[in-house]
């Protein structure tokens, strides 16, 4: 409601749902420096982008 464009609203959305749903992991983040979760640990499900990474490395 405050901009002349209606995608200027929208754009705050995935901040909203990421606070709404995480806020204690930026809480953490904020007062400690660092974040809740170990650097170590790998994604359940890979990393983004780690596929074409092994498509170049094939070709």
């Amino acid at each position: 409601g405050r901009t002349i464009c209606a995608l200027g609203d929208a754009a705050a959305l995935p901040v909203k749902s990421f606070l709404k749903h995480f806020r204690s992991e930026f809480v953490h983040h904020i007062e400690h420096k660092h974040c809740a979760v170990p650097g170590d640990i790998e994604p359940k499900w890979g990393r983004a982008g780690a596929h074409m990474h092994k498509i170049a490395e094939a070709a």
